[in-house]
């Protein structure tokens, strides 16, 4: 069949996507909105150094999520709807016990990676060494790696659920809110005291480490009163061979954008030129990301029918692409125009001096919009089967980003950094296209 005899039909059917999960897409769209009044207070809360320090932190946590979950939040994507669709809860309540004793695990090795370089910082501090204080927030900020893992992996449980408006909150908006109030609470009580030492930006991490224990509660709360009851009466029934290797293979989806940007910020805090080019660089991503919201919503919506298709129709999984990339595209195109012209202005709200991150914004802007265009293809290479080969992409990903960081960003600064990451977008969604196109004669956009 002819792949106009699909294009109306798909037009209609991704609408109808978007009408019919409307309320999803909202709770999207105001958690980004949730992320981008974190960082506005924040950076006017603190000094464009210490805003800085405070996005590496968050940074930290976006790389090191898929570390920590081994994968397993994807694979509990695969497996999880089918037992609870067959009724299968001995292989059910099996997956999540093993699910949780990885985590604990992780949880053990984190912490203890943690401990062991605050006394080593502690150490050389008390020889004479390297005072405390000259040591980078990061090496203090391991403890929330767990928890910030422990509220993505119940939330992708209440996703396996159907509770797509519980999971969405609790991913997005909910966790901003509760930051944001703990520190507003955290600041009237003890700002006067030696603990509201909040230039300092400690009590900001014990905020944040409060916040998140606080949706872990609430969460908890929700899947035990959401989960089927013979979950907690059945004799579980374990996989373990196959549940780790379908996780393994998932962690080479996890250098996304998010995780680009998060290595990026890093680099930069390493060989930048000065400790305030940081903050200036986590603004950018804030306002840069908008670009990428409705597309991330859009991909929720339509990855289940790209992976039914993948080895089915192909010519329907061409019509499906070519309209949900403009579905992405356009409105990608509009908020990219509304920062060409205003840029300097949101830049503005970030603090004094952040305006000058203008020509910087606009190098992004080139790399997420050609993200936009060529994103689609990693879906497809993972629902094809060829998890290996998005995997060695995933790592030549690494390898091209720190190499171009190195370069530039000494010799460019934070439009350096900037070109770098525009530039490792552009090469991975380039190659991974033209796999596609070779392994599954499938074009990404209809014009690639």
């Amino acid at each position: 069949m002819k792949l106009k005899t699909y294009l109306k039909k798909d037009l209609y059917l991704i609408a109808g996507l978007l009408r019919s999960n409307g309320v999803i897409l909202a709770l999207i769209i105001l958690s980004y909105f949730a992320t981008y009044a974190l960082n506005i207070y924040l950076a006017n809360l603190l000094k464009p150094v210490l805003y800085g320090d405070v996005s590496i932190v968050f940074q930290l946590l976006m790389f090191s999520l898929p570390f920590a979950l081994i994968g397993t939040e994807l694979s509990m994507m695969h497996y999880l709807p089918k037992y609870f669709e067959e009724k299968d809860y001995e292989h059910a309540s099996g997956f999540l016990r093993w699910n949780l004793r990885l985590l604990v695990w992780a949880t053990i090795f984190i912490l203890l990676l943690g401990a062991i370089i605050a006394v080593f910082a502690l150490i050389l501090e008390r020889f004479g060494y390297h005072n405390i204080e000259t040591y980078h927030i990061i090496l203090f900020s391991f403890w929330l790696i767990p928890l910030f893992a422990f509220i993505v992996w119940l939330a992708t449980i209440l996703q396996t659920l159907r509770r797509y408006y519980w999971a969405a909150s609790f991913r997005g908006f909910a966790v901003s809110f509760m930051i944001i109030l703990t520190i507003v609470i955290f600041l009237s009580l003890f700002e006067n005291s030696w603990i509201g030492a909040y230039k300092r930006v400690w009590s900001i991490l014990l905020c944040i480490g409060i916040a998140y224990f606080v949706i872990i509660l609430i969460e908890i709360l929700t899947i035990y009163y959401k989960l089927p009851h013979e979950i907690y009466h059945v004799e579980p029934k374990f996989l373990k061979k196959n549940w780790f290797k379908h996780s393994f293979e998932m962690l080479g989806s996890f250098v996304g954008y998010t995780a680009l940007a998060a290595i990026e910020i890093m680099l930069i805090e390493v060989v930048g030129e000065n400790e305030s080019m940081v903050g200036h660089f986590a603004s950018i991503i804030v306002i840069g990301s908008s670009v990428m919201v409705f597309a991330l919503a859009v991909d929720i919506f339509v990855n289940p029918h790209i992976s039914s298709l993948v080895h089915k129709n192909k010519v329907h999984l061409q019509s499906i692409l070519d309209i949900v990339n403009l579905f992405k595209l356009i409105p990608g195109l509009i908020i990219s125009l509304f920062i060409l012209f205003f840029g300097q202005w949101l830049l503005e709200h970030f603090g004094k001096g952040f305006e000058g991150a203008y020509p910087a914004l606009l190098i992004l802007l080139v790399g997420y919009l050609a993200g936009l265009a060529l994103g689609s293809a990693m879906p497809v290479l993972i629902y094809s089967g060829h998890h290996i080969l998005n995997f060695k992409i995933s790592l030549w990903q690494l390898a091209v980003i720190t190499l171009l960081s190195l370069i530039l960003i000494p010799l460019f600064g934070i439009e350096g950094a900037a070109l770098s990451l525009s530039l490792t977008i552009l090469f991975s969604g380039v190659l991974r296209s033209i796999f596609v196109r070779k392994y599954l004669d499938i074009n990404i956009f209809f014009f690639v």
